[in-house]
């Protein structure tokens, strides 16, 4: 595709995907023809795009007023190309025993999407300790694609993209603060409940693992106890799974 046709077609989805209000600067060219020169596929700034329109939208409401530039996308765009590269993966292998995969966009996954399953998620529990705590892991994962200046604004494309978190790291900030607004959120007999539980099944591993180990292990048996009592979904940087289905 020439640059050219690159750049208008990003033009035509970018407005489609916008909507009503939308402005094409000099510098939303700029940025495409930047895309294009690097190889970023077309389908994978749309899948991009779209996520962090619908994204928008879920936290201010269908009528609230966007980002009116391609640059405010940038670091969404910028996260997926450094985790799927400038290709899209075809196919991604499951590994053997891995939990079952929830509301994975399409193989190959970017924190973009990861963000797309929460609504989902609030509209189908009752419990408001979860619903506060799917909203604090949604607010971690939003951060990690935005720059600390950005607002309204096209932005310099390269200006702080360097500094984004690792896709990793958002991952897990997201997973740790939901297991941690969960465990305050409960009662104290069903959180005393679980420390008897979990205490009960890393005695056998006590002195045989190291703090570090010992401590992640707790972690993922939290994770299991919350999905099985509360069927919390959990962020992977593979799509939302449920730890409830592993057996302790």
């Amino acid at each position: 595709m020439s640059p050219a046709d690159y750049i208008n077609s990003i033009e035509a989805c970018f407005l489609a995907l916008r909507g009503r209000g939308v402005q094409w600067a000099p510098a939303d060219a700029a940025l495409a023809g930047q895309w294009h020169d690097q190889g970023v596929p077309i389908g994978l700034v749309v899948r991009v795009v779209g996520a962090r329109v619908r994204a928008w939208r879920f936290r201010h409401g269908d009528e609230a007023r966007m980002p009116l530039h391609l640059g405010w996308y940038a670091p969404a765009v910028a996260q997926a190309v450094r985790v799927l590269g400038p290709t899209v993966p075809r196919a991604v292998a499951e590994p053997a025993g891995a939990p079952p995969m929830l509301a994975c966009a399409e193989p190959g996954l970017c924190v973009a999407e990861l963000l797309d399953p929460l609504e989902e998620f609030l509209r189908g529990t009752d419990h408001l300790g979860l619903k506060h705590a799917y909203r604090l892991a949604w607010d971690v994962l939003d951060r990690a694609l935005r720059r600390p200046h950005d607002r309204d604004d096209p932005g310099d494309p390269d200006d702080d993209l360097a500094d984004l978190p690792p896709f990793e790291a958002a991952v897990a900030k997201a997973e740790t603060v939901l297991r941690n607004a969960l465990v305050a959120a409960l009662q104290d007999a069903e959180r005393a409940t679980m420390e008897i539980e979990i205490a009960r099944e890393l005695a056998p591993l006590r002195g045989r693992l190291s703090k570090k180990a010992l401590a992640v292990q707790r972690a993922q048996r939290c994770n299991a106890w919350l999905s099985r009592h509360l069927d919390v979904r959990w962020p992977t940087v593979d799509g939302w799974v449920d730890f409830g289905a592993i057996d302790p």
